[in-house]
């Protein structure tokens, strides 16, 4: 069963540098490639927008833009390798702002009775 994006992040140093499953909103724009917690009214106090950025593997897998448009905005289980931030002032994607990136090797649409 896949984790949440909370679940990895009030424990980011179990998970470091190890292969995840983690299921989730897929939200993508310009400046924002990420995986947002759901469902949202799950909150975490010590963040305001609880969610992982999301980059492509080394290798064969690559994002493919008009696959991305197609699942942004809903429930998708995403596999990879999660690396975690070594300074928590300077951290992954636009702006340094994640805690952590997933280097994604595979993403799903979420099937009903996953990742919930």
């Amino acid at each position: 069963m896949a984790l949440t994006v909370n679940e990895v992040l009030t424990d980011l140093q179990r998970f470091d540098l190890k292969p995840v499953e983690v299921a989730g909103i897929f939200s993508y724009d310009l400046e924002r490639v990420c995986l947002v917690h759901w469902p949202r009214s799950e909150t975490l106090e010590h963040l305001d927008d609880p969610s992982i950025w999301l980059t492509p593997a080394a290798g064969p897998f690559a994002f493919d833009e008009r696959a991305l448009e197609r699942f942004a905005g809903k429930r998708v289980v995403v596999e990879g390798d999660l690396y975690v931030a070594a300074d928590p002032n300077f951290g992954f994607g636009h702006g340094s702002l994640w805690p952590a990136e997933i280097r994604v090797t595979d993403m799903r649409r979420v099937k009903e009775g996953e990742g919930s």
